[in-house]
Formats: C-alpha cells, structure tokens, sequence
C-alpha cells in the first residue's frame, strides 16, 4: 500500500490535501413505485458519472422498511461499483451497527477494504428510522446502546492479531487461538485485516441540533457528517463535534466535515428550479420526507432561514427560494456554498444529496447538473481552504 500517493492518502486520512473535495450522497432518495433493480441501475449509473466527471467520494445509504429509500446492502452497491470506477472513494452511509453481528460486519469490510485498495469510507451509525427498529425489536435508546457497543467490537477485530475478549451486554466475542481449537493445527488462525488503517475513514452523521452521533465522531476523530439543515443550525453540529473532541483530548478538524445538501444546477436559475419542482426533488420532499419532519416541530424548524416568515409552509419551494436547497446556475449555487461555509465556519467536503431522476424527461437534466456542479461550480469556490 503506497500512502504517499496524494488519493489514497486523501483516502486513508478523511482529508482533502488542498481545495474543497465534492461527493454525492444516495441517502438513497427513490421512487417507491420504480422496480428496485431499476432505482439499483441509476444508482450505479450516477456513480459512474461521478467518478467521471471529478467528484471525490459517493456515499451509499441504507434502509430496510423506507418506500422511498430503498436499498438494504451498500456494500452490494460499493462492490459492484469499485468494479465500474477508478478514482471516487466509496462509502457505506451508513451501516447500522444494530442490525447484525459485529464481527460479521467487521470482516464483511475488512475484504470489501482490500476488494477496493482502501478506496473506501465506513460510514456507522443507529439509524433514524423507528419502523426499522421495530422490524430488529428495539427502540431508539437501545439502537444507540448496540451501536456503541459494536463499535468497540469492530475495533477489536480491525486490530493486528484479531480480536481478545469482549464481554458485552449485546455480543461476547473470543480470541482465535488455533492451539486450543485445533492443537498443534497452525494451519487456522486470525488473518483478516483492513486494507489500509480504518479508524480515520470511519464516519458517523448525524441530523439532530445536538448530535450524539457528531459528538462520537469528535471524541474518536473520525469524519463528522452534517445531513442537510439549513445552515443557521450547522454551527450547533460543530459545537457538537467539539464538544466529544475536549472529551477526547483531541483537536477537531474542520478539513474532514462534510455537510450534505439538495443541489441543483442548470445554465439558468429558471431552468434550476423548474427541473427541482418538476422533478423528484420535490416529489420527495413532499411525498415523504415533508410528513415525516412536520410531525416534529423541532426538526422542521431546522429547514427555517433567517429573516423568512416564521410561519410558512416549509414546501419545496420555501426551500429553494429561501436557499435551504442549493437550486440555481453555476454563479448562484457557488455563492450558496460560499455562504454555507462562512456561516458555519468552514467544512472540508460538500456532499450533493443523489434524487432520482432515471426517468427520460429528467435523466440527463441530472446528469447535466452534475457535471457542472463539478466542473463549473466547485472551482468558483476552490478559495475556501482551511488552515489547521
């Protein structure tokens, strides 16, 4: 493994080397009524465009009971993709750690790791969505508890030489020690291990004001991810992640946050925001993810600007002509992440949010969209460096 050279050392280390970095999340938004091999072959598909147009990462979400975001395995999708593509670092966004047994996962990524030359990002967490606990048999606060424990027991594994003894409340795990399984047969022992080191590639998101999730990630230093608020509120994620870091003795890096965002692009602003409204930009907002947040008041004020009434609907076009989405032509969506940054105090790597738009009337319109996200937009806005 050669860490001098500067993409695999992006890689290793969750850091840009110099300029903001691009990626695209796939939270992933689908239609419920597509064939789930169809939502599968956009997904690829994008990621392709991706990797060939200039974005740097491409993280795969994940759920098992959402109509609207459906994939259940992103290592499935990482897998096949590593195969299609040579530069993007892929991503699992994210596991959940609750759902299976860690040591299973832990070796799943362990040769996914070398299967992608250490072209890939962990992405863990609990998850957000109650009707998946229920399918598991567990609710929230129990989620988090399992995630934390199999957290520790990944790391355990990921370890030169395997795990040792683990005794939780969830999982025990046990050394491999070949001597006592099999006497004098050294021919089966421990042998699994990531590709390149995996605790800098490990990430957790997070959504909420005050973030468990961003909390953990300063307090390990791993890559801290903002979901995609409005960004008045993304300053109480940094004091999150902050507030692990002091927890942790360590110093938390701006350079590894990344903050996701709906992102639109066309030649014209006109042209931008007919293709979100008209499109599944909107579909989704309003189909789903608008009825989920609105029963929460303290997460659909995290949509809110300031100086906006108070009051209004938050509709899809509340949100792109009050710049909570990022919909416009190249100039105006650079000042949008341009007042993002300032906002919060700077990020490392901006994620567009992946919507679907396999459909013929908005396929290309998409793809177009990234192509001048990447090539037209973010070099307007390669100035926004910060000093560690």
């Amino acid at each position: 493994m050669n860490v001098h050279s500067p993409l695999l050392r992006d890689q290793v280390t969750g850091i840009r080397s110099k300029g903001m970095g691009l990626g695209l999340f796939l939270m992933p938004a689908s239609r419920a009524d597509t064939p789930l091999s169809n939502v599968i072959d956009w997904y690829l598909e994008v990621t392709r465009v991706a990797d060939e147009v200039g974005y740097d990462e491409v993280w795969v979400g994940t759920h098992m009971t959402s109509k609207y975001e459906r994939i259940t395995a992103p290592q499935q999708i990482i897998a096949r993709a590593l195969g299609e593509t040579s530069r993007v670092t892929l991503g699992t966004g994210v596991e959940l750690l609750y759902q299976q047994h860690p040591v299973t996962l832990a070796l799943q990524l362990a040769q996914l790791d070398h299967m992608a030359r250490g072209r890939l990002y962990f992405g863990f967490g609990a998850g957000a969505t109650m009707t998946d606990n229920h399918v598991y048999g567990v609710d929230m606060k129990t989620a988090q508890a399992m995630t934390a424990e199999a957290l520790e027991i990944i790391l355990n594994v990921w370890q030169p030489g395997g795990p040792t003894e683990f005794h939780g409340k969830y999982w025990n795990v046990f050394p491999c020690d070949p001597i006592k399984a099999y006497h004098e047969d050294l021919t089966h022992g421990w042998h699994i291990q990531t590709y390149a080191p995996a605790e800098p590639r490990i990430s957790f998101a997070g959504f909420q004001q005050k973030s468990p999730s961003l909390t953990l990630a300063g307090e390990r230093g791993f890559i801290p991810m903002s979901l995609n608020i409005s960004s008045e509120f993304l300053h109480h994620h940094w004091a999150s992640v902050e507030e692990g870091a002091r927890r942790g003795g360590r110093r938390a890096d701006r350079r590894k946050w990344r903050q996701a965002k709906e992102i639109f692009v066309a030649e014209t602003k006109a042209e931008a925001r007919r293709a979100a409204l008209d499109g599944f930009m909107k579909t989704f907002w309003d189909d789903y993810a608008y009825s989920y947040f609105a029963q929460k008041p303290e997460m659909i004020d995290l949509y809110r600007r300031k100086g906006a009434d108070p009051n209004a609907k938050v509709t899809a076009e509340y949100l792109i002509d009050n710049g909570v989405w990022f919909v416009g032509d190249p100039d105006s969506v650079a000042a949008q992440i341009r007042e993002q940054f300032e906002e919060s105090g700077g990020f490392g790597t901006l994620l567009q949010i992946g919507m679907d738009y396999s459909d013929p009337a908005g396929r290309e319109g998409w793809l177009r969209s990234m192509k001048l996200l990447a090539q037209e937009v973010m070099p307007k806005v390669q100035d926004l460096v910060i000093a560690r």
